[in-house]
Parts: structure tokens; C-alpha cells; sequence
């Protein structure tokens, strides 16, 4: 059976990586940009729902394009590793969305904050 998911990542980056050169340029939300290396199809996008209070960073939702099997996972390792390298401060919130030819469900774990 087919299972495929997607992501959502609301966190905080630095400022220094937000811009229309640069790594990340959000757009409007449900309208994300592609972020700078990533794999095709992710996205950033602005998300009024991340607020950030710490000086320098800029809250945003990463979005992943539909995402299947062990590659879909490495993908989502990766982002967030690269996520962490950059200097992001906390996940507030991630969602998975996962389909498969028989049901369709979500996923919403509790993520520390760092």
C-alpha cells in the first residue's frame, strides 16, 4: 500500500536569512516560495499564528511538497537538521499529514522547544 505524507514546520530563523536574496523568502500563506537549496517543491511562507519575541528572528512555516516512504523521512531529517545549522530557535508546532489509499490522518506531535 502507497503511504504518502506531508509536513508542516512553524519556527523561528534568523532574520539574516529572510529575503528576496536569500535562502528564505516567505510568501503569503497557502502560497509558500521555494527556499534557496532545499529539494523541489519546499516551501516557506508567512503564518500569522508565529510570533516571534526574540530579537533577530522572524517566524515562519516550512512546508514540505508530498513526501513517500524512506525518502520522504531522510528529506524531513535533513530540513530540520538544516533548520538547526542555521540557527533556528524553536519548532512551535509541526503537523504530518499522511495518506494512504485507504484513510487519510494527522499527525501532531508535542516538540520541545530549544
Amino acid at each position: 500500500m502507497k503511504t504518502t505524507f506531508g509536513v508542516e514546520l512553524e519556527c523561528l530563523i534568523p532574520r539574516s536569512y529572510i529575503g528576496d536574496d536569500s535562502q528564505f523568502n516567505p510568501g503569503g500563506h497557502g502560497r509558500g516560495n521555494q527556499i534557496g537549496n532545499a529539494p523541489a517543491g519546499w516551501t516557506v511562507e508567512r503564518d500569522g499564528s508565529v510570533r516571534s519575541t526574540v530579537d533577530g528572528m522572524t517566524g515562519v512555516e516550512v512546508v514540505s511538497p508530498i513526501l513517500e516512504g524512506e525518502d520522504g523521512l531522510v528529506q524531513v531529517v535533513a530540513m530540520c537538521d538544516y533548520l538547526t545549522e542555521i540557527g533556528r530557535r524553536s519548532i512551535a508546532s509541526a503537523a504530518c499529514m499522511c495518506m494512504s489509499e485507504q484513510s487519510v490522518w494527522m499527525l501532531q506531535p508535542t516538540l520541545g522547544r530549544s
